[in-house]
């Protein structure tokens, strides 16, 4: 992957904020530990994802980490080494991630199409990062795993949600109850990740998927996250899962001032575009402000 950009933002210290032409780049920076994360980067992982939603120019958001590393999981020295005979310092140290109010969750509902961009190493706690994006590019000489098992613990603090969420129970059980290593192709093989890519294309890859989500309505999207989310949970409730997705429906509908209807469908109406093909080509405006957007 490409040298990463200077940071426009000089207030982080273990991270790495870049802003271009609508894409918001978030870099994991401790290459030297892996990019593992500890309570101070914690913080500012959070700091930045508040900064990125109020952004309105900012899009899409892609995370990524500096040096041949994406992330390494948890500084397990500073993390709980460093804090065992202190319990105040041992909560803390887990608070960032753990808690209601930690960057884990705010990732996961960020209003905003969110991207991993594996460059290198993703293990353990990384995988939070991870699964808590919508989607996810990896290169093929990332390596994936769960190591926590090697010794003597287990994947916590969302981890083991990680991969339960998303991939089927052999796989999972095979990565939590193992500790092996695998690759990207089989990241890919398994759900972890949408697409394996060679290292030199990854960036570019990515950039493209963030543009294609730059194209869709940001209201849509940000709707349409929801409502997957949200339907997850119901799992087999059919009458709630319908009932909830009309009322995101008539979210969507007044948020765009009903642009789908009157512009996008006006369109398809007169044969000006092919909404199976194609995303009409929107005028921006300045509509009513949604607080949350």
């Amino acid at each position: 992957m490409p040298k990463e950009p200077k940071a426009l933002s000089g207030k982080y210290e273990l991270v790495k904020l870049v802003k271009d032409n609508g894409i918001a780049w978030l870099y994991l920076d401790r290459p030297k530990k892996k990019n593992a994360m500890n309570p101070a980067m914690h913080r500012e992982i959070k700091a930045a994802l508040e900064e990125v939603e109020k952004d309105e120019s900012s899009r899409v958001l892609i995370i990524t980490g500096t040096g041949d590393s994406f992330c390494s999981g948890l500084d397990v020295i500073e993390s709980f080494v460093d804090t065992y005979d202190d319990p105040r310092r041992f909560y803390e140290a887990l608070l960032d991630v753990s808690s209601v109010d930690g960057w884990n969750m705010k990732l996961r509902y960020f209003p905003k199409p969110t991207i991993a961009c594996v460059n290198g190493y993703c293990f353990a706690g990384g995988f939070n990062i991870l699964s808590a994006c919508d989607l996810a590019f990896a290169s093929d000489e990332a390596k994936f795993g769960l190591s926590e098992i090697n010794f003597g613990h287990i994947p916590a603090g969302a981890t083991t949600w990680s991969v339960s969420e998303f991939i089927l129970p052999k796989n999972a059980m095979d990565l939590i109850l193992t500790g092996r290593v695998i690759d990207a192709r089989e990241a890919e093989r398994m759900g972890l990740i949408n697409k394996a890519v060679p290292k030199s294309k990854l960036r570019d890859e990515t950039i493209a998927l963030a543009e294609v989500l730059k194209s869709k309505h940001p209201v849509a999207l940000r709707t349409a996250k929801r409502n997957y989310l949200l339907s997850r949970r119901l799992g087999s409730d059919l009458f709630s899962a319908i009932t909830s997705e009309l009322s995101m429906l008539h979210e969507n509908t007044y948020f765009t001032q009903a642009e789908w209807i009157k512009v996008a469908l006006e369109k398809f109406k007169s044969k000006e575009f092919k909404p199976g093909l194609e995303t009409f080509k929107r005028t921006e405006k300045k509509a009513r402000r949604n607080p949350k957007e």
